[in-house]
């Protein structure tokens, strides 16, 4: 009786270090593939937009995979937002950015494009 409880543990802490794994292999994939990198105010963490997905401080959220589609981006003068999901389950993020220089929202327009197809919408409020 004692063997099987051994081996559930085991098979659990196999489980739980297979899915540690996945989500860090998530993070570097997203830190190594940058689009848009975000300093923030209230961490030493930056948040991070890529080809991948996006990381922010508590979250890591992911697109290009089992169906999730990065849908919409866009750039306002103080936020960028964007749309992601798969079928009728969409996520809207916006997060606050600095860019002031037009030839900055330009270039991050470009990255988006040829990273990931989407084309940035750039409102002018």
């Amino acid at each position: 009786m004692g063997v099987v409880f051994v081996l559930g543990g085991l098979v659990i802490l196999c489980f739980i270090m297979i899915l540690y794994q996945q989500k860090n292999r998530d993070k570097q994939l997203i830190t190594d593939n940058p689009i848009l990198t975000i300093p923030t105010q209230t961490s030493s963490k930056a948040v991070i937009i890529s080809t991948f997905g996006m990381l922010s401080e508590h979250k890591c959220y992911r697109w290009g995979y089992k169906g999730v589609k990065l849908i919409s981006v866009v750039l306002d003068k103080e936020k960028i937002y964007l749309s992601f999901g798969k079928g009728e389950h969409v996520k809207h993020v916006s997060i606050y950015h600095e860019m002031v220089r037009e030839n900055d929202l330009k270039e991050v327009c470009q990255k988006f494009l040829y990273e990931t197809g989407v084309v940035v919408n750039i409102e002018n409020n």
